[in-house]
C-alpha cells in the first residue's frame, strides 16, 4: 500500500464523494470493498474515505469498512475522524485486530509508548502471531525500557514467524541471537570470577549480563548465590525471586529462598518456598527430611501468630493497588498455599491476565472459540480453543477447552453425517 499517491484538490475529492455517494444501494460489498482497497493502494485517500463511508451506510454491521474509513482519513491528516472510527470498529467487533496495531502505531508517531503498548498488547491477545504487531509490541517495550518483555515478544516472535527469510525476522533473529551470546559470555567470566572468589568481579560480569539479556535464570541465581555467601540475605532473595519468576520450576531455588527467608525471620515466606522444594522433590534425600521438619515448625509458627498473614495479605492489597499484578499473583499464591482459600485462587485468576500476557492471549483465544462456536462455526473455533491450550498449558480453563473441542467435533460431525444422509 505504499505506490506513489496520487493528490486530489478540495473540489476533485469533493465531486469523488459524490461519485460514490451515487453508487446503487443495490452494489456488492465486495465490488465496493476492492473498489475500496484499490484507491488506498494507489493512496487516493479521499475516494477511499468516500468509498469505505458509502459501505459504512450500506452494510453498517460490517466493522472493517470503519477501520478502512478511519485508516484513509488518517492519511487525509483527519486525525480525530481517523480515532474515532477505530474506536468504533473496536466497539463494533472488538475481535478486528487491525484497529488495535493503527492506533498503536498512532499512538507511537506521538512518543506515547504505554498507550501504544496498550493497543499492541489487545492485538497481540486477539493474534499472537501477528507478526507486524510482534514487532511494534517488542520496540515498544524496549522504548519504555522493559527489555525483559521485549526480548520474551522477539523470542515469541522467532519461534513462530512463518516468514524465515524476511529482513525482519533476520534482524530480530540476529539481536536475540548476539544479545544471548554477550549475555552467556559475561555469565562465564562471572562464574570464573566466583571460582576464584572474586566475588566483586564476579557481580560486574552478571549485572553485565543482565544488562545484555535480562531473561536468563541462571544470571540472577549465581548473583544470590554470591550476595547470601556475602551475607546479604536480603539482596540474595532479591535476585531469586527474580530467577523464580522466569522459571519457578527450579527445586534448589526453592529450597534456597526458603532458607534465606528462614534466616531473615520470614516464616511465612520461608513455609511457602520450603514447601514448594518438597512439592518438587522426585525423591527422599536428607534435604528433604531435614525440610519436613522445618515445614512443621514454621506452620506451629504461622498458627500462633495469625498477624503475620495478615500482614502479608494487607501488603498484597497494596500491590494489586499499584498495579504490580505479577508481585500480587505471586504473593497471592504463597496466601493460597496456606489457606487453600477458594476466593483467593479465584482473585489469582482474575488478576492473571494482567499479569501475564500470554496467559490473557489464552483466555482471549478461549473466548473467542465460544463466540465463534456460538455463531456456528466450530471448526474454526476447535482451531482457537488448541491455541488456547498451546499458549497456556494447564491453564484452569483447561477442562473446559478440552469438553468445548470434543462437543465441536461432535457437532461437525452431526453436520457430515446430514450432509451424507442428504445426498443419499
Amino acid at each position: 500500500m505504499d505506490n506513489k499517491q496520487t493528490e486530489k484538490t478540495p473540489a476533485e475529492a469533493a465531486d469523488i464523494t459524490e461519485e460514490v455517494n451515487n453508487f446503487p444501494a443495490t452494489e456488492d460489498y465486495h465490488t465496493l470493498f476492492s473498489q475500496g482497497v484499490t484507491f488506498y493502494e494507489e493512496r487516493n485517500y479521499a475516494n477511499c474515505a468516500a468509498i469505505f463511508k458509502k459501505i459504512m451506510e450500506l452494510y453498517p454491521e460490517r466493522a472493517e469498512a470503519l477501520i478502512n474509513y478511519a485508516d484513509a482519513n488518517y492519511h487525509l491528516g483527519n486525525v480525530n475522524e481517523a480515532l474515532k472510527y477505530w474506536n468504533l470498529a473496536k466497539e463494533r467487533d472488538k475481535y478486528l485486530i487491525n484497529a488495535y496495531i493503527n492506533m498503536g502505531n498512532y499512538y507511537m508517531s506521538k512518543n506515547d509508548t504505554k498507550k501504544a503498548i496498550s493497543q499492541f498488547e489487545q492485538a497481540f491477545c486477539i493474534n499472537p502471531y501477528n507478526e507486524v504487531n510482534l514487532l511494534n509490541l517488542g520496540i515498544a517495550y524496549e522504548k519504555e525500557d522493559n527489555r525483559k518483555q521485549a526480548f520474551m515478544i522477539y523470542e515469541f516472535y522467532a519461534a513462530h514467524s512463518t516468514n524465515v527469510s524476511s529482513v525482519e525476522y533476520k534482524n530480530v533473529h540476529k539481536k536475540v541471537s548476539m544479545h544471548k551470546l554477550n549475555a552467556i559470555s559475561h555469565i562465564k567470566l562471572g562464574m570464573f570470577f566466583e571460582k576464584k572468589q572474586y566475588y566483586r568481579k564476579a557481580l560486574q560480569s552478571y549485572y553485565e549480563s543482565i544488562r545484555v539479556f535480562p531473561n536468563f535464570t541462571k544470571t540472577y541465581s549465581n548473583i544470590g548465590n554470591i550476595l547470601y555467601k556475602l551475607e546479604k540475605y536480603e539482596n540474595a532473595v532479591d535476585f531469586w525471586i527474580e530467577s523464580y519468576k522466569i522459571d519457578s520450576h527450579q527445586v534448589n531455588l526453592c529450597l534456597n529462598l526458603g532458607l534465606a527467608y528462614e534466616k531473615l525471620e520470614k516464616p511465612l515466606e520461608a513455609f511457602c518456598f520450603l514447601t514448594h522444594f518438597i512439592q518438587q522433590s522426585r525423591r527422599v534425600n536428607n534435604d528433604v527430611i531435614l525440610t519436613r521438619k522445618k515445614i512443621a515448625e514454621l506452620q506451629q509458627v504461622l498458627t500462633e501468630n495469625p498477624q503475620l498473614l495478615e500482614d502479608y495479605k494487607f501488603e498484597t492489597t497494596k500491590l494489586i493497588e499499584e498495579n504490580k499484578f505479577k508481585d500480587a499473583v505471586f504473593r497471592l499464591s504463597n496466601i493460597f498455599l496456606i489457606t487453600k482459600d477458594i476466593e483467593v485462587q479465584k482473585q489469582i485468576q482474575k488478576l492473571k491476565p494482567k499479569a501475564e500476557i500470554i496467559y490473557r492471549a489464552a483466555e482471549t483465544a478461549y473466548e473467542i472459540g465460544k463466540v465463534l462456536k456460538a455463531q456456528g462455526n466450530p471448526d474454526v473455533a476447535i482451531d482457537k480453543f488448541k491455541l488456547s491450550s498451546v499458549l497456556w498449558e494447564g491453564s484452569p480453563f483447561k477442562e473446559d477447552i478440552d469438553a468445548q473441542i470434543a462437543d465441536c467435533r461432535a457437532i461437525l460431525g452431526d453436520s457430515i453425517s446430514a450432509m451424507i444422509k442428504t445426498k443419499h
